[in-house]
């Protein structure tokens, strides 16, 4: 059962990640199912509105179960920036190459602890 899945998962994400534009009718009708590149976008939009939404995989109805479906309009959409401020992979290759050459500290470095109240 775990390869159905496993293929299921990955025409999945080749759909999420199309840049392309779907027409808004296809986009609204196939986004009360599966996550459409459009609700996908906002899994990785640098604005912090954005954060903690569209965790899905394949389909919508956890994120609608949970609460944390954002479904952008075609204004919003167009003003989605993905990415982190700072950081530029260089075109394709580049991406590839950023998780052996990126530096920074340790994400535990950066987490103040806090005395419980």
């Amino acid at each position: 059962m775990f390869p159905v899945y496993g293929v299921i998962l990955f025409v999945a994400a080749l759909f999420q990640h199309i840049n392309v534009a779907i027409p808004p009718l296809w986009d609204r009708a196939l986004g009360w199912v599966l996550i459409t590149p459009a609700m996908h976008q906002v899994h990785h939009s640098a604005q912090v509105a954005h954060y903690n939404r569209n965790f899905g995989n394949v389909l919508s109805v956890w994120d609608r179960l949970f609460g944390t479906l954002l479904v952008p309009g075609p204004a919003e959409q167009q003003q989605i920036v993905c990415g982190l401020a700072g950081i530029g992979p260089g075109g394709w290759l580049g991406s590839w190459r950023l998780p052996f050459v990126m530096r920074r500290p340790p994400l535990i470095a950066t987490i103040e602890l806090r005395e419980p109240r």
